[in-house]
């Protein structure tokens, strides 16, 4: 008799065909409805949960005249087809649509009352890092997308899928996997293929911007008024703490709230120039409205700082690149707040951090970041008016700030170096609180991206460094 109920309970959880052809997908107890897509009568699953009903697998129905022919190939649609954006808004059967930021936030909070949503959501073989229960019966799973930079690949932690932000109009995607789902992730780029779940009836009207959350690995049921998700590819932040314009004191070094982030004509800059007392480099500044910020990168000498391609020359036109750790000056060398604070620990620190910034400076933050984009875009978040006016490889920029934003690169963890003239970051002291594997915001001027504070990396890669005054 027990070896019968272990029999059942393993097919159960593993799945299996049963005699009507239906198959059960391990966790779910509930019922599946049934979809024909009249274009191609292809039959899909499909399910209620809560108030939404969804479709239960990713859609497959193959529009003409692909531009991208190897996305066609059956080897990368075993998991459904990968489509552009422009393809997504279009895809879903009669009846159905392309989910609104809202309804997939909607879904989110459903499934992580008393749940884990991203374990509640996906399937139990779905994933490489953790084993979904499934118990709505929506089945996700990773399979291979098309990134935002063309190249096909397979995050095997990792689901995307396509979403529309009816606020802006722009094409967005969300992310279930290890630790978290995660919507309202901002997609610029027309390279983009990710993948497509229908839901059915008429898109809601309702703004996602009202109702945004992030349901992590231990979410129960989260306030709307105390988290909020923030959008991200590397990803770029719209959370609270990014969004509230908060400063630093240099009195007393704590966190408090303020409004001031105002646009700065170019010609009420103040320069100067001053001398770091470590080593008597001179380095300029800019002061844009109430910040005063370092107009070149650091280029102290420290262990475990590299120059781009390990030649002193890069260093002296780009400054230095330092890993996050290094950057907070986790070992102590200057202060305390930044100490012990690597890779493998989250920090939750809520007080400035000099890091490796010369004495009466500070990395910045991400709402300090914010206020510069404020001054010299009024928000637009265009980046070339912090551009250095020579170094961008097929950018035009006059600099009108004097802010010298340099495309420094980055050095990756294998030791690699690559983006020289392409890509200018800086590490800000704000960690993710949205990812398991311990990343910290950074400030990016890349195709897709130009002035976004708050895009997420590794912490062990090496980036530039800017310092504000305190």
């Amino acid at each position: 008799m027990h070896m019968i109920i272990l029999l059942l309970s393993f097919l159960f959880l593993s799945g299996c065909d049963i005699g009507s052809g239906e198959r059960v997908i391990a966790g779910y107890v509930g019922e599946y409805g049934k979809l024909v897509d009249s274009r191609d009568n292809k039959e899909y699953s499909t399910v209620v949960i809560g108030d939404q009903e969804w479709m239960a697998e990713n859609l497959n129905y193959n529009p003409e005249a692909r531009s991208y022919d190897e996305k066609t190939d059956d080897n990368y649609s075993v998991e459904g087809r990968m489509y552009s954006w422009e393809e997504a808004r279009e895809a879903c059967p009669e009846g159905w649509h392309l989910p609104t930021t809202a309804e997939w936030d909607e879904l989110f909070r459903y499934a992580g009352e008393g749940h884990s949503a991203y374990e509640s959501l996906s399937r139990l073989d779905g994933f490489e890092s953790f084993r979904g229960t499934n118990d709505f019966g929506f089945s996700a799973s990773a399979a291979y997308i098309v990134d935002d930079y063309g190249h096909l690949k397979k995050d095997n932690d990792r689901a995307y899928y396509w979403s529309f932000e009816r606020s802006s109009g722009y094409g967005s995607y969300v992310e279930i996997g290890y630790g978290k789902t995660r919507s309202d992730n901002r997609s610029y780029s027309t390279k983009a293929y990710y993948h497509v779940r229908c839901i059915k009836g008429e898109p809601s009207l309702e703004s996602s911007s009202s109702k945004k959350e992030d349901v992590s690995s231990s979410s129960a049921k989260v306030s709307s008024s105390s988290k909020q998700s923030s959008s991200s590819k590397e990803q770029s932040s719209s959370s609270v703490e990014s969004s509230s314009s908060e400063i630093l004191s240099s009195s007393s070094g704590q966190i408090k709230s303020s409004s001031s982030a105002v646009f700065v004509e170019p010609s009420e800059v103040k320069r100067g120039s001053f001398t770091d007392e470590r080593d008597g480099r001179e380095y300029r500044y800019v002061q844009i409205g109430n910040q005063t910020w370092m107009a070149e990168n650091l280029n102290y000498v420290v262990d475990s700082s590299f120059c781009y391609n390990d030649s002193l020359e890069y260093c002296e036109k780009y400054g230095r690149l330092y890993p996050w750790s290094v950057a907070m000056d986790s070992v102590g060398l200057f202060t305390t707040p930044g100490n012990e604070c690597g890779n493998n620990v989250i920090c939750n620190i809520e007080t400035m951090v000099r890091g490796i910034c010369p004495e009466g400076w500070h990395l910045p933050s991400v709402a300090e970041g914010e206020e510069l984009v404020v001054a010299v875009d009024k928000g637009a978040h265009k980046g070339t008016a912090l551009m250095d006016s020579v170094l961008w490889d097929g950018k035009i920029s006059t600099d009108p700030y004097g802010f010298g934003g340099r495309p420094s690169g980055k050095r990756l963890a294998d030791g690699t170096y690559n983006w020289l003239g392409v890509d200018g970051s800086f590490w800000l002291s704000t960690e993710s609180k949205h990812r398991t594997t311990y990343q910290a915001r950074i400030f990016n001027y890349n195709d897709e991206w130009n002035g976004a504070m708050g895009l997420e990396t590794d912490k062990n890669r090496g980036l530039a460094v800017r310092c504000l005054k305190d």
